[in-house]
């Protein structure tokens, strides 16, 4: 297909895509052009055998006049007569020729530059459509299968409405038929990797990241964003700030990820998919991946086994200075994770640098508060404050041993001030269904 063939078919495309099937066609060109010369040239030289080619490589080596079918060749090309020793021509080679001869290295890095720009663009528009066309049958096959109608799941968006204390206020040792300690997946991070083409930082996404579990086949956000509240990433940055899942997500089945983002761009028109996935968690690995035509991310993550829930109700100053003038950092871990990076293994609730951002009062907003914890594990909650140059200041940490229920409070002391922390600890959810038989949803 040449440029004159593409062309006419642009009304299809929009935006990015358009741009995208244009420099494709202009590379088309080039290689077409290339292409043609670099026939005329082995034409021209008689190389269309292998016998001649043999004939080339020692005439040329030895210096001899050029063979009669050589000369022919170039005199019905020029239309007169030629008489031509091998020095008075220019070298000549493609990969084709089946001989190690010299390719002059512009030639090899103008080939070397096309094709990646071949691959590349090619990659942006069949992958785009691909991956849009199996996220739109992933939606399509939900809503036939749990959509809507009796006893079933309401509409493909639709979040999960199961609080992460349910079984708070349950009498020790004593539970409902529907709560359990089961196997659960924690989330660590989201991170924007590989950016192509022409994508830079900083990027503006928005979209959502959710996760989809058997409990009630619901989405569990992980990070949901507007258009008008998009968060800035950066190449010292490239994480999301999550703000889920809202509930523990149980991995006892298949749990699938669902990734919609975009990029800020200009008018709402020009804004760029990120991402529109859907991938299926069925194994231990501790990495999601998903790749798309511009960039990839990566969701880190882990499974824990007989697990319960925690959700860190409080965190504030009850004594003494406010100390994290500058800013602070809250995250979670567990003693019994096993990892080599254990900053990787943290469930990070707030990181916020800077004195304009921080609260008004003594108590954090965290950005998210549910963590899932191994029944026989400590959840250890550390607290760091920044200084004006966001190096730690100084920092303490709280270690609580897990729960079936109930609460918990610790202390900390930071600095010459006092800092308490409150968790309230839950069973899990196994099945909605199990609820209603036990009265706990109509």
């Amino acid at each position: 297909m040449d440029r004159g063939e593409i062309m006419p078919s642009l009304g299809k495309f929009q935006g990015r895509e358009r741009e995208l099937v244009c420099a494709l066609s202009h590379h088309r060109e080039i290689l077409r052009r290339e292409t043609t010369f670099l026939r005329k040239e082995v034409t021209s030289r008689g190389l269309a055998t292998i016998s001649r080619r043999v004939d080339y490589v020692k005439c040329r080596s030895e210096g001899i006049r050029a063979p009669p079918h050589i000369v022919h060749g170039l005199s019905q090309l020029s239309g007169q007569r030629m008489d031509l020793r091998f020095s008075d021509l220019l070298e000549v080679s493609l990969p084709y020729l089946e001989f190690s001869i010299a390719i002059p290295l512009e030639k090899i890095q103008l080939f070397l530059l096309m094709a990646r720009s071949f691959l590349r663009i090619s990659d942006a528009i069949s992958y785009g459509r691909s991956n849009q066309s199996s996220y739109e049958e992933h939606r399509m096959g939900w809503t036939s299968s749990w959509g809507s109608g009796i006893d079933k799941c309401g509409g493909f968006d639709d979040i999960t409405t199961l609080s992460p204390m349910l079984f708070t206020h349950c009498t020790p040792r004593i539970f409902p038929y529907g709560s359990a300690v089961g196997t659960v997946l924690q989330i660590y991070s989201f991170k924007i990797v590989d950016l192509k083409g022409d994508l830079n930082w900083p990027l503006y996404v928005y979209g959502v990241v959710a996760a989809r579990d058997t409990v009630d086949c619901n989405r569990n956000l992980l990070f949901c964003r507007s258009r008008a509240n998009c968060q800035e990433l950066n190449e010292h940055n490239p994480f999301l700030c999550l703000t889920g899942p809202s509930r523990a997500i149980l991995a006892d089945n298949s749990v699938s990820f669902e990734v919609e983002l975009k990029i800020k761009y200009g008018s709402k028109s020009q804004d760029i998919v990120l991402f529109s996935s859907v991938a299926s968690y069925h194994s231990s690995y501790h990495t999601a991946l998903f790749p798309s035509g511009v960039c990839s991310a990566e969701l880190s993550l882990g499974k824990l086994a007989r697990a319960v829930q925690a959700t860190i109700l409080s965190v504030c100053v009850v004594e003494g200075p406010w100390p994290f003038k500058y800013g602070a950092r809250i995250a979670c871990s567990l003693s019994a994770a096993e990892t080599n990076d254990p900053l990787s293994r943290e469930v990070v609730l707030l990181d916020i640098h800077g004195e304009e951002k921080m609260p008004d009062n003594d108590h954090f907003h965290l950005s998210r508060n549910v963590v899932s914890v191994e029944l026989q594990g400590t959840l250890r909650v550390a607290i760091q404050a920044y200084t004006p140059s966001c190096a730690i200041a100084q920092q303490s940490h709280v270690n609580f041993p897990a729960k079936y229920c109930q609460t918990s409070i610790g202390e900390c002391l930071f600095g010459n001030s006092k800092v308490k922390i409150i968790i309230a600890w839950s069973l899990l959810v196994k099945e909605r269904l199990d609820l209603m038989l036990d009265g706990y949803l109509a």
